[in-house]
């Protein structure tokens, strides 16, 4: 079962974005969309790699439907 949600198209926003307060922006509505079982945890300081790699991260655990919260650790 693959997820169709409208995160999908605002994670493609946001990789394309290079203004950093725009990501984030766009990076905290994702999460609001997100079901509460796959929230991003999202650190007080945030910075575009690390933008990147949860898009990246987000995108595939939710297109391959694991239903777990996504972490990302430096």
């Amino acid at each position: 079962m693959t997820v169709n949600a409208p995160w999908l198209e605002l994670v493609h926003s946001c990789l394309e974005t290079s203004d950093i307060d725009k990501r984030v922006e766009i990076l905290q509505r994702i999460n609001r969309l997100l079901p509460v079982e796959s929230k991003i945890k999202l650190p007080a300081f945030i910075t575009n790699d690390y933008i990147d790699r949860t898009l990246d991260l987000l995108e595939e655990r939710l297109n391959s439907s694991i239903n777990s919260k996504v972490d990302v650790v430096y």
